[in-house]
């Protein structure tokens, strides 16, 4: 039963990752963002394709689903009756918090062909880690604004979140996380590991989609903003 339950919060997680909204903007914009720009069906390519405003709307709504998402998934387990001081459902309702990026990154609406994740996984990490999303950012806007490069400093951004997580564990010795991870049981430090863990695994996967970016990046051919294009 645990299982079931478990299973629908995840698949309603990964739904709500799902809802294509650059791909809906470029549309109101009367641009398929698909056959446009970069093809990738993200918020940087609405920015592209259909100007300042309706990139940043993207954004926002990327950033929303995320965050929503994880909201979601909260109150999805108190209303299923979910004990978070359970390690073994602590670990799956943060596990689903995920979802979102791979419904995002993998949509059934579209043929499961879609964006990147990044901004939706900042919306995620807003209600999880915000100090490290905090600091990530720091270092994505300081890469920005020398590269002028979206990919590079989503990328860079990414690779930020573990050591950040292993850095406030060494040496500030303070629980992190949502408070809603915060049990006192045995398994508590397990919170660390595992956080560290789904954040690791999350920077590979964002890096690894990214990985054509990267390869133009290597042979000096990824356009910038300065071109109006990352």
């Amino acid at each position: 039963m645990i299982i079931l339950k478990l299973v629908s919060i995840f698949l309603s997680a990964y739904l709500i990752g799902a809802v294509p909204f650059s791909f809906i903007i470029g549309k109101i914009c009367g641009k398929d963002i698909r056959r446009e720009g970069s093809g990738n069906i993200g918020a940087t390519n609405v920015m592209r394709c259909c100007g300042k405003t309706a990139g940043m709307f993207a954004y926002i709504t990327d950033i929303g689903k995320g965050i929503i998402a994880v909201m979601c998934v909260y109150s999805a387990a108190g209303h299923l009756g979910l004990n978070a001081n359970h390690g073994g459902i602590a670990a799956g309702l943060l596990a689903a918090c995920f979802m979102p990026v791979l419904g995002h990154v993998y949509p059934v609406f579209l043929k499961f062909k879609g964006g990147k994740g990044v901004a939706v996984s900042a919306g995620i990490l807003v209600y999880i880690l915000p100090i490290p999303l905090l600091l990530s950012l720091v270092v994505f806007f300081i890469v920005f604004a020398i590269t002028k490069i979206i990919s590079i400093s989503s990328v860079s951004a990414s690779l930020t979140l573990p050591p950040v997580i292993l850095l406030h564990h060494i040496f500030i010795k303070k629980q992190i996380g949502p408070p809603w991870l915060r049990y006192q049981s045995s398994a508590e430090a397990n919170v660390f590991y595992l956080l560290l863990a789904l954040t690791t695994a999350l920077a590979v996967f964002l890096v690894f989609h990214h990985r054509e970016n990267i390869k133009r990046l290597i042979n000096g051919n990824e356009l910038s903003f300065r071109n109006k294009i990352d």
